[in-house]
């Protein structure tokens, strides 16, 4: 399909032709299960995972809300936004999913070997590593919709402690008086 057909059936289904719309998110399922699946890092199947329904929601807003005069492929444009869904429905499930985590008392403990200080500990640090795992995925899909790349910011940069020291005050400036930036 040519980048114009695409755009053709996603203004026809967002003018309001359901059977265009259904035809188009059918023929796109393996499309979303590919960046699903991906970004789940494991292989899902439809009518079991409630991922792909996620996706599949997100995929049909992206429809709705894609805007070609913006410049973005639709491509692009629905991967942003259901990984951006995906996302959310993985932060609210981790509060959902909580265990335990109190120092029990009894020998079993003892028994294999298992020391739960540690193990909370090791909780604590996963869940650190993980949150701050999916803000950096965030924030490279925001840098992404300027055309910009982690490794842009570290090509310009400033390398002199005087040059980031100068620009940290600007910024907390700029910050500290809204109507000038």
């Amino acid at each position: 399909m040519q980048e114009l057909s695409i755009q053709q059936t996603v203004q026809l289904a967002k003018n309001g032709n359901e059977l265009a719309r259904e035809e188009f998110i059918g023929n796109h399922k393996p499309f979303i299960m590919k960046i699903s699946s991906s970004l789940c890092k494991h292989y899902l199947t439809w009518g079991h995972d409630e991922e792909l329904s996620i996706a599949l929601a997100a995929f049909n807003e992206a429809i709705d809300k894609y805007e070609p005069s913006e410049g973005a492929s639709f491509y692009g444009f629905a991967k942003t936004v259901m990984t951006r869904r995906l996302i959310v429905y993985f932060r609210k499930e981790s509060k959902h999913q909580l265990l335990s985590l109190t120092p029990s008392e009894s020998d079993d403990d003892a028994l294999y070997g298992y020391d739960s200080e540690a193990s909370l500990e090791m909780y604590k640090e996963e869940q650190q590593n993980y949150d701050f795992a999916e803000t950096v995925k965030s924030y490279v899909l925001v840098l992404a919709e300027y055309g910009i790349t982690l490794e842009d910011l570290v090509h310009i940069s400033p390398k002199h402690r005087d040059s980031k020291a100068t620009l940290y005050r600007v910024a907390h400036e700029l910050c500290a008086r809204p109507t000038w930036a």
